[in-house]
C-alpha cells in the first residue's frame, strides 16, 4: 500500500506551520512531548503537546496515547495552519476504506506521519518550543502503543526491524 504522492510533505508542512502558530500560546511553558495522532480508520490527524508542568503533576500522562487528558491534547483544533490537513485526512480515510489490507494501510500512514515529523521543516519549528531535557516526539499506534518515531527516516536513527 502506498501513501499518496506528496502526502508526507504536505503533512510535514502543516505540522511545522501549526507548531509555529501555536508556540506563542504556550507563553514559555516547557514542553515534554509532541505527539502526532494518526487514526486512518477515522480519517483523523491531530497534534498534541504535553507540558512539563502537567507531567510533573501526573506521570501517567507520559503515555502519548493519553492526549485527551492533556491541556493541549489536540491543540491543532485551535490553529488555522492545521486546516490544510482536512484533505490529507480525507485521502487517508479513503485509502484505508478502499484497502484490501487495512492493517497494512494503517501502518503505512503511521510510518508516513513519522517521516513527516522527522523532516528538517518540522525540526526547525519544534526548535521554537521551550523543550525540557528528555523532550521527545511520538507517533504511536493508537491501539497498541507501538512507536513509529524515531524512524529510519530520521537522520542517524537506527532502522526499526519490526517496521
Amino acid at each position: 500500500m502506498d501513501v499518496p504522492d506528496d502526502w508526507t510533505t504536505r503533512l510535514a508542512d502543516a505540522i511545522a506551520a501549526s507548531v509555529r502558530e501555536f508556540a506563542p500560546q504556550l507563553q514559555g511553558s516547557e514542553v515534554s512531548l509532541l505527539t502526532v495522532i494518526c487514526l486512518p480508520w477515522h480519517g483523523l490527524l491531530s497534534l498534541g503537546i504535553l507540558t512539563a508542568e502537567e507531567l510533573a503533576q501526573d506521570a501517567s500522562l507520559a503515555d502519548p496515547r493519553m492526549t485527551m487528558d492533556w491541556r493541549y491534547g489536540e491543540f491543532t483544533e485551535e490553529v488555522a495552519a492545521w486546516r490544510p490537513t482536512t484533505p490529507l485526512a480525507q485521502e487517508m480515510r479513503a485509502t484505508y476504506d478502499g484497502s484490501s489490507d487495512c492493517p497494512a494501510t494503517a501502518l503505512a500512514f503511521l510510518r508516513a506521519s513519522a517521516r513527516a515529523v522527522a523532516t528538517d521543516t518540522v525540526a526547525e519549528a519544534v526548535s521554537l518550543l521551550k523543550r525540557v531535557g528528555g523532550f521527545r516526539i511520538s507517533v504511536p499506534h493508537p491501539d497498541n502503543g507501538r512507536e513509529f518515531f524515531p524512524s529510519a527516516a530520521e537522520p542517524g536513527a537506527a532502522p526499526d526491524p519490526a517496521a
